[in-house]
């Protein structure tokens, strides 16, 4: 009884956290945060796309994939062969992630690198007839396991699921974009309280 009220019972060794939910609340607790329906949603989508991302990765490994190789295969699948700018466009990201996931695919033989006819500046990546076959057979059986990954929402849902998703994308956009406005008129203002003192000694120095 004594340890019940001092709190040192059965919460001195509480039951782990099982359900997403639980987990995400149970990390909120331990940082003493404030409860808050933002917080909690944001970390349930954080926590959410790390889970989805582990899932499809393990689903595209009984190919040698992961979800950027495939989408490089994929992208050639269709368009037959790309420039690293096009891929880095495609794959959403910069030309040096880019870069590291195609030379691991042309290091196991699913692509290759070419010189661009158009611009000897520049290579353009093909699939190999290892990464075609591979590209082609992957295709049907990983858009079936997508599908099924997302039945548990019908029609609807997932149209509201979808618009939710693009304007979260807008809003961190915006954030993103005033967040950079606001560090360059921060720096801006820096820049002309460091330069205020020299133009005051170059007055000083020509009336002396």
């Amino acid at each position: 009884m004594e340890k019940m009220l001092t709190g040192t019972g059965m919460n001195e060794n509480p039951k782990k956290p099982s359900a997403p939910g639980e987990q995400v609340d149970y990390a909120l607790r331990e940082a003493g945060s404030v409860p808050d329906a933002s917080i909690r949603a944001y970390l349930m989508f954080h926590y959410a796309s790390l889970v989805v991302n582990k899932v499809v990765d393990t689903h595209l490994s009984n190919w040698g994939l992961s979800v950027p190789r495939y989408a490089v295969l994929r992208g050639l699948l269709k368009k037959r062969s790309m420039t690293m700018v096009e891929l880095s466009r495609y794959l959403m990201c910069n030309a040096s992630n880019a870069n590291s996931v195609v030379g691991r695919l042309v290091r196991d033989g699913f692509v290759k690198r070419e010189s661009n006819p158009l611009d000897g500046r520049s290579t353009r990546v093909k699939l190999t007839p290892k990464g075609l076959k591979i590209a082609q057979e992957v295709v049907e059986p990983h858009r079936r396991f997508l599908i099924d990954l997302m039945a548990f929402m019908d029609t609807k849902d997932l149209q509201q699921f979808t618009v939710s998703i693009e304007d979260m994308i807008s809003r961190a956009g915006d954030l993103s974009t005033g967040a950079r406005l606001a560090a360059s008129t921060s720096k801006s203002g820096e820049d002309k309280k460091v330069r205020k003192p020299a133009r005051a000694s170059r007055k000083l120095q020509a009336s002396s």
